[in-house]
């Protein structure tokens, strides 16, 4: 499966209870990041600094970072909306 098409099934998967990304990412960015790379094993796992960052996992692919709320990506993982916070 396309990364695009497995970011979006377990997105809807992970939101079909009304869950919003936000929250993904506030406690199951792990178990999101492994659902997407079940669909898409190109996938890649980046975690931040849990010793001098906030404790964030999220995806890599073709360059790129994603996590829940970022479906469009981003080159630097720090500019993830839940590392922004």
């Amino acid at each position: 499966m396309r990364f695009s098409q497995a970011f979006q099934q377990a997105l809807t998967e992970f939101t079909a209870d009304g869950t919003a990304p936000a929250q993904i990412n506030n406690g199951e960015c792990d178990l999101f990041v492994d659902r997407v790379m079940e669909l898409c094993p190109e996938a890649g796992w980046g975690e931040t600094d849990f010793e001098t960052e906030p404790g964030h996992v999220y995806l890599t692919h073709e360059g790129r970072c994603y996590d829940a709320e970022c479906p469009e990506g981003v080159t630097d993982y720090r500019d993830l909306p839940a590392i922004r916070r």
